[in-house]
């Protein structure tokens, strides 16, 4: 959760919301923010392991370092996952 949340910081959001039902097999969580926002092609570099690594500049909000936060914060265990 963390490392999305740190995720909607760098892209500037002002309100993050985490929501979570449980529901045995069903159960769900979710990142809602109103952040600006990520092109495909954005969406595809932060969805590859180490695309960014430490050298690769960063704004000011950016709490990453080594470009593997999202991809294992989304991939640690959900079956499935929406962006």
């Amino acid at each position: 959760m963390a490392d999305l949340a740190d995720n909607s910081v760098a892209a500037e959001a002002g309100t993050i919301d985490i929501e979570f039902t449980w529901a045995g097999a069903e159960s769900w969580v979710a990142v809602l923010d109103d952040a600006r926002g990520m092109s495909e092609a954005s969406l595809v570099t932060a969805m590859t392991v180490a695309a960014r690594g430490p050298a690769t500049d960063r704004s000011a909000t950016d709490l990453g370092a080594y470009g593997v936060g999202l991809e294992s914060a989304s991939s640690s265990g959900p079956i499935r996952q929406v962006v």
